[in-house]
């Protein structure tokens, strides 16, 4: 196959993989595609075997498998113990920012490492863009040094690290950003780690907008041994403890189902009023501005662009303050409450933003799985503190905001009955409260759900637009194939729609595949080729044989069996 240096990285990993592929790390294998290992080593500026490791990273995650130690054994052909080998490698890249490591727990409690490319450097592979730039965040202020200890003691809340691991990365962010004045005030306390880790999450959680935490959920995060917790809690409340001691924390002994609350006591406040840092000024990130929303042209039915369009107008800023003055002259409720549901990948969650983008609305946008908090008790504070913030931020401007419930199936779904499970008991108590929000509502809210008919009764009332968003008929798919696909026939584009009733989701996730057979191949793809695309979609392959028989690997990133690639240098 004919390619040009533009690919050169991307051909010559290409290369690699497929040399390697099942030869059991053979030295003959590696004999084959020496050039391409020095060429690739020398535009990463490591060494060889460097670059192998890098080439299989790559080439996994591209077929959207995990690369981990498993895994890439198989790939070769040879045990996992000979790639443990090359673990110092591994080890090198994850240094060198080029790969990304996440450990975990695999069934038997072991440490799992799985090993990715961000999409940075594969962005920067696939245009030969070299050397490798790994993106990394330059801090700027204290918020932004509290933050990234905040996502250091979440990774060993999540056993990716140990506490030592977590101390010291601790200090060293603490040691490079040292000047600023804030860090150098708590390092005059002189804290022990334990007491110091807890002060810095509690200094993050009070800028994030959280007053208080439960003290059950700070230390079972912080402290991973049972007794050493208890005797740490014991002298918290017994006020041994030098956060307590040196009027850093307190403790609110009103808490929830006898559980003590932390807070900031009075010098812990101080630490931040000496800074200017005001509750709130971190708690930024899930606000989505609409002017960086991008146009995005959308194909739905009929019916469901009326609906839309109905909606939309309704949310023009005149328009919309004119219907709330008349409902609340009537005595009825102002608030927009609506819900947006069907099959996964219509457009649902993109329609919120284009409609947000329209009527020039930002978008307050939440992730439902982080209100669904382990720890019970915790889901509940996280849903009030969404409802309050939304509130803040809808008195703070002069156009309210959507506040957007993405995926929120979890909590919208029935209502158990009287159970003893803490978890049942804390979902009905999250669901209550969410239903209690949305009756004195007075903003706009948008919910999308994949499982309507799981939908608790309850919301039903509460809902003023009831929005379904179905997979689009054959004239929607049609105008979707002729937007995404230009380059065929309009009867190319008919027979599509004809033959695959696919989501939009679902036909965006073909043309990315296609835009990446004609990068990796350097060769315009046929009909019969998307068609193939077209098939695997859909999971065709559902029997052990028909799979066994047709999945070699994923059509676009290798040339089919016995071809070679062919480079123009």
């Amino acid at each position: 196959m004919l390619t040009n240096n533009k690919h050169e990285a991307l051909t010559g990993i290409s290369n690699i993989y497929n040399a390697l592929e099942k030869k059991k790390l053979a030295p003959q294998a590696f004999k084959k595609v020496k050039t391409e290992l020095e060429r690739l080593a020398e535009k990463m500026d490591c060494s060889e075997e460097e670059a192998f490791i890098f080439s299989l990273i790559f080439t996994l995650n591209l077929e959207e498998s995990v690369a981990c130690y498993s895994s890439i054994s198989k790939a070769l052909g040879c045990n996992v113990i000979e790639i443990m080998t090359y673990s110092s490698s591994f080890q090198t890249l994850v240094n060198k920012n080029l790969v990304i490591e996440k450990k975990g727990r695999n069934h038997y409690g072991k440490t799992s490492h799985a090993f990715i490319i961000s999409d940075a450097i594969q962005a920067a592979v696939i245009n030969n863009e070299f050397p490798l730039k790994p993106v990394t965040t330059e801090i700027k202020n204290q918020v932004e040094v509290l933050e990234e200890i905040y996502k250091i003691s979440s990774r060993y809340n999540e056993e990716e690290i140990s506490f030592s691991e977590m101390s010291r990365k601790t200090d060293h962010l603490l040691e490079r950003y040292g000047n600023f004045s804030l860090l150098k005030n708590i390092k005059a306390f002189e804290l022990n780690d334990t007491d110091r880790a807890l002060l810095l999450y509690m200094l993050w959680k009070t800028i994030s907008g959280s007053e208080t935490v439960y003290m059950s959920v700070a230390l079972e995060g912080l402290i991973k041994n049972a007794s050493r917790r208890v005797g740490y809690s014991q002298k918290l409340i017994s006020g041994e403890n030098d956060l307590i001691r040196k009027n850093l924390i307190e403790l609110d002994k009103a808490g929830f189902f006898n559980d003590s609350d932390l807070k900031l006591a009075e010098n812990g406040k101080l630490l931040l009023e000496k800074e200017g840092i005001k509750i709130g000024e971190a708690d930024k990130k899930d606000i989505i501005s609409s002017g960086s929303i991008r146009a995005k042209q959308l194909h739905y039915n009929e019916k469901e662009t009326q609906n839309l369009n109905l909606l939309s107008k309704a949310l023009k800023p005149e328009r919309f303050l004119e219907v709330q003055e008349m409902l609340d002259a009537k005595d009825l409720p102002i608030g927009f409450n609506c819900i947006f549901y069907g099959p996964p990948g219509t457009g649902k969650t993109e329609g919120v933003l284009q409609l947000a983008r329209k009527t020039g609305r930002d978008v307050m946008r939440v992730d439902i799985s982080e209100t669904k908090s382990k720890w019970f008790g915790d889901s509940e504070k996280l849903i009030k503190k969404i409802f309050t913030k939304y509130e803040s931020i809808r008195t703070s401007q002069t156009m309210a905001p959507i506040l957007l419930f993405n995926e929120a199936d979890a909590i919208l779904s029935k209502r158990t009955g009287i159970s003893d499970s803490n978890i049942d008991q804390t979902k009905n108590t999250i669901q209550n409260i969410l239903l209690e929000e949305l009756e004195n509502f007075k903003g706009i809210f948008i919910a999308t759900t994949n499982l309507i008919d799981n939908l608790d009764a309850a919301f039903e009332r509460r809902f003023l637009f009831k929005i379904q968003i179905d997979r689009p008929g054959k004239i929607a798919r049609e105008k979707i194939w002729q937007e995404k696909l230009e380059f065929l026939t309009p009867a190319n584009h008919l027979e599509l729609a004809r033959k695959f009733k696919f989501s939009g989701g679902e036909i965006e996730n073909i043309t990315r595949k296609i835009l990446m057979h004609e990068i990796i191949n350097s060769e315009k793809i046929d009909f019969e080729a998307i068609l193939e695309f077209c098939h695997q979609e859909k999971f065709e392959c559902n029997s052990e044989k028909n799979f066994k028989e047709k999945k070699t690997t994923i059509l676009g990133f290798q040339n089919k069996k016995d071809e070679k690639i062919n480079m123009v240098r």
